[in-house]
């Protein structure tokens, strides 16, 4: 049951994982300088949350075919957000 994708996933495919290169250098464009890299299979339902201002990612493609899935990008920030400075000790 569940998408194509999902199911890869969940049986460890890599079939449009996020990758997250920790501790990657400055100027380092495909993680060759991270000394932690997790892969985070997609599930439905999952919701990650990270600084991707400081965190090198990328998400690898997605090859199956008939089974659409979306993602959701939200910046927050700047002078009109002070609101949500409460919020920088979990960033």
């Amino acid at each position: 049951s569940g998408p194509a994708w999902e199911r890869a996933a969940a049986a460890g495919g890599d079939d449009g994982e996020l990758v997250l290169y920790g501790g990657a250098r400055a100027g380092d464009d495909d993680g060759a300088t991270a000394d932690d890299v997790r892969r985070v299979a997609p599930r439905g339902g999952r919701l990650v949350l990270f600084d991707s201002r400081t965190l090198l990612h990328e998400v690898l493609p997605h090859a199956r075919r008939g089974d659409d899935r979306f993602a959701l990008t939200l910046w927050l920030g700047g002078e009109h957000y002070r609101e949500l400075r409460c919020l920088r000790k979990y960033v």
